[in-house]
């Protein structure tokens, strides 16, 4: 990998992995601008933002030459993709989505917590990757 696109892996890695942990503070922190830029926006759901942090890293990973641990965070969120594909695709609840206990309820809202299935598809091809 030439020295650019290394720094450019690095960058994306560096900025994926920083707007995730922004999401997961929001969840844990109560701090809704960061699960959403605006309050008429769907908020990021927990599980997504899990999912860009383990591709973030994933990504950084990739650049230190530790294909492991990349591979292992890939399969990570393979797993979460597909499952929450198969609870879209059946509409039977595993539970994944509320898991973390970082969701949102209120009236309209059919599944707390569940990742929007165009969400879970481009999760489970990123990981695949």
């Amino acid at each position: 990998m030439t020295r650019t696109a290394q720094s450019l892996n690095r960058l994306c890695a560096a900025l994926l992995t920083l707007g995730a942990l922004l999401a997961l503070a929001g969840w844990v922190f109560h701090i809704s601008v960061l699960t959403r830029l605006n309050p008429s926006f769907i908020p990021t759901q927990f599980n997504s933002a899990l999912c860009f942090l383990f591709y973030g890293v994933g990504l950084w990973a990739l650049n230190g030459q530790r294909a492991g641990i990349a591979r292992a965070l890939g399969t990570a969120m393979v797993t979460i993709g597909l499952l929450s594909l198969f609870e879209h695709a059946t509409g039977i609840n595993l539970g994944i989505d509320t898991l973390a206990g970082f969701y949102i309820t209120g009236p309209g809202i059919n599944h707390p917590g569940r990742i929007a299935s165009s969400t879970t598809v481009a999760i489970t091809c990123l990981g695949a990757a």
